[in-house]
């Protein structure tokens, strides 16, 4: 990146921070005049305000990769505030099966030896997203869950299909067990999470347990995650245009990633298909209302807790999918964040 495009986003990303910090009401004269309301929700005011500002934008969907990339790096640049800040940030290589993948290590202050860790994937529909773009929410998780986070990147779409996606996560998920001591970490307390894609990711990892030749994780941090590509959920058609994710958008994800006929039942596609939810490890699990996969995520939890797991669903109603990327422009999104991160915490908790 350019030194006048770094300049270019910190002087939009004052700007919009700047202007959040009206009161709500003016938010939303300036958002159109009237609140959104969707089923006796009501969205929050600053992310209407974001969102009028995005929908200038060209749609993702109608880019081409790199740029789609591009557009997605300036949105969480701009939206995303100041990173917390951390004791150190480790840049790791981690082997995978088609070429090494690159990781960061996030070290908050004050941690002692033999730290709980989780391991995050990012979202971004399996075609957008990278470690950049999740620096701000991984460092609030570090911070806030009092916990060693490692965010690894994946091959992304189209220029990798299924399974190249799992199986970098897998290689990923395998390496961390094996030097779990040399990271810092307790080998008895890793846990597995993500957002949307990433929050697929870290469902399959969890499906499979140890399977993958080493330990399953402790526990399961899933931020609206993807879980079902095999029906269409009323929810993909209630929110389908306007928040951000929209359904033209999750149907070139799908189309970008799953080679033609590729069964979508199979549990690494659809972990809620899978024949059974029983023993998986303790979940986090984070829905917002105004999103196409709330049903989903509604029905994972459930699932779950049918199969006797623990689970905590954190239901955020004024919020949208991808509101992560949100906490230095909208004081619910970093609430929201406080929260799962205390939920993870205890996730993680000596046993």
């Amino acid at each position: 990146m350019t030194f006048w495009l770094r300049l270019l986003r910190r002087i939009e990303a004052l700007v919009i921070g700047l202007l959040v910090r009206l009161p709500e009401s003016w938010l939303r004269v300036l958002s159109g005049g009237r609140p959104v309301r969707i089923g006796g929700r009501t969205l929050d005011g600053r992310i209407q305000f974001i969102l009028r500002l995005i929908s200038r934008e060209p749609a993702m969907e109608s880019l081409p990769a790199p740029r789609a990339r591009q557009q997605y790096n300036r949105l969480c640049a701009v939206v995303g505030g100041k990173p917390r800040a951390m004791a150190r940030i480790d840049r790791l290589t981690i082997p995978g099966p088609a070429r090494p993948l690159a990781a960061r290590l996030y070290v908050p202050e004050g941690l002692g030896p033999a730290a709980p860790l989780l391991v995050f994937f990012h979202g971004g529909g399996f075609v957008v997203g990278d470690l950049d773009d999740y620096e701000v929410p991984c460092r609030l998780l570090a911070d806030e869950a009092r916990c060693l986070v490692l965010s690894a990147e994946y091959r992304l779409a189209p220029e990798d299909v299924f399974p190249a996606q799992s199986e970098d996560a897998e290689a990923v998920w395998r390496w961390v067990a094996a030097h779990a001591a040399e990271l810092g970490a307790d080998p008895r307390r890793i846990g597995i999470g993500g957002d949307s894609a990433g929050g697929h990711i870290a469902a399959v990892i969890s499906l499979l347990g140890d399977r993958l030749g080493v330990p399953a994780p402790r526990h399961q941090l899933l931020i609206y995650p993807s879980v079902d590509m095999t029906r269409p959920w009323r929810s993909l058609e209630t929110y389908a245009q306007g928040f951000l994710l929209t359904r033209p958008m999750i149907d070139h994800f799908m189309a970008s990633v799953l080679p033609p006929g590729t069964d979508t039942t199979n549990p690494r596609i659809t972990p809620l298909a899978a024949e059974s939810h029983a023993g998986l490890p303790g979940a986090t699990l984070v829905l917002a209302g105004f999103d196409p996969l709330q049903d989903q995520g509604e029905a994972y939890g459930e699932a779950l807790a049918a199969a006797q797991v623990p689970v905590n669903v954190l239901m955020y109603e004024s919020l949208i999918h991808g509101f992560i990327s949100f906490p230095g422009t909208v004081p619910a999104a970093e609430q929201a964040m406080r929260e799962m991160a205390a939920s993870l915490r205890r996730g993680l908790a000596p046993a």
